[in-house]
């Protein structure tokens, strides 16, 4: 087992052949190797995709990237280096995205007003409710980017 710690409210990471599990506050999240499509950086960001290209986990990152890249790929965890295997599939999302149902609309709406107002508490919880219903958001700036997850029932 590879683990990679510090002292304080920093990103612990620990892998071996079985799982991968991060740590961040008080929040671990355990996530198994089979279910694993996809590891890489997201500027600061941590982020682990599922199979399905689903967001498992996004987490505020300060480990030393070659040490990620290093412990991920000596347990065969499909480390992608230059990020996002997925990068071309977003787009930008505007008010009343005509290609969105509207409660997810909704959603994107009130995140942009927290992400406004600076409240990285809710948008990260609207974040996990547009992780619910099968889209993956990507911040650039103050604009938000979403894909759908392939194969996700989008109402």
């Amino acid at each position: 087992m590879v683990a990679l710690t510090a002292e304080g409210e920093v990103l612990r990471v620990a892998v071996d052949d079985r799982a991968i599990r991060l740590r961040l506050d008080e929040q671990t999240h355990e996530i198994a190797g089979p279910d694993i499509g996809a590891i890489f950086l997201d500027g600061k960001d941590l982020v682990v995709l599922g199979v399905s290209t689903e967001e498992l986990v996004r987490l505020p990152n300060d480990r030393d990237r070659t040490r990620l890249a290093e412990a991920f790929s000596a347990h065969g965890y499909p480390w992608r280096p230059d990020g996002d295997p997925h990068s071309g599939e977003y787009r930008r999302w505007v008010d009343e995205t005509p290609d969105l149902p509207g409660p997810v609309n909704a959603v994107f709406k009130a995140r942009e007003r927290a992400l406004g107002k600076g409240d990285s508490d809710d948008a990260a919880a609207l974040r996990a409710e547009l992780a619910k219903l099968g889209f993956v958001v990507r911040d650039e700036g103050s604009y938000q980017y979403w894909r759908r997850v392939p194969g996700w029932a989008h109402d």
